[in-house]
């Protein structure tokens, strides 16, 4: 009966959701920011590059539904149409826009799904990154630092 535990907390509780990405306590203000947009602009960068190619037309998987086309098919168009506005979100990215993080990360997921089975080995790291950029910038927020 005097179990120190048993103060009506429920052993078989859930964690708390949200602490699975914490910034350490022990790092400055200055650096937690530096952090920040150093993920922020990688994020970017990545998303400039592959939007930049698949716009181009360079990236292989692209090609593909050019050849199942025959020709300049819709298909074609949307890749191309795809790879423009990723491009143009990485852009935002690395201006520190997070509506262009959300932007992005629905277009990955489209690419990802949409594109073949050689874009989603590509883009499942750039997601999950970008994940990770949210979390960090909601964890910035929640200690009042500015993004």
């Amino acid at each position: 009966m005097d179990d120190p535990r048993c103060d009506d907390a429920n052993p078989y509780e859930s964690p708390q959701t949200g602490a699975d990405v914490a910034i350490p306590q022990e790092l400055d203000d200055q650096a937690v920011v530096k952090k920040f947009h150093d993920l922020i602009d990688a994020l970017g960068v990545l998303w400039v590059l592959f939007g930049g190619l698949l716009a181009l037309g360079v990236v292989p998987f692209a090609g593909i539904a050019w050849l199942l086309g025959g020709g300049e098919s819709v298909l074609w168009y949307l890749a191309k149409g795809l790879g423009a506005a990723l491009f143009i979100s990485g852009a935002f990215t690395c201006l520190h826009q997070r509506w262009a993080v959300y932007t992005g990360l629905v277009l990955a997921y489209i690419a990802a799904i949409g594109l073949g089975p050689c874009s989603t080995v590509v883009l499942v790291p750039v997601i999950f990154h970008a994940h990770w950029v949210l979390r960090w910038a909601r964890e910035m927020r929640a200690r009042g630092l500015p993004l």
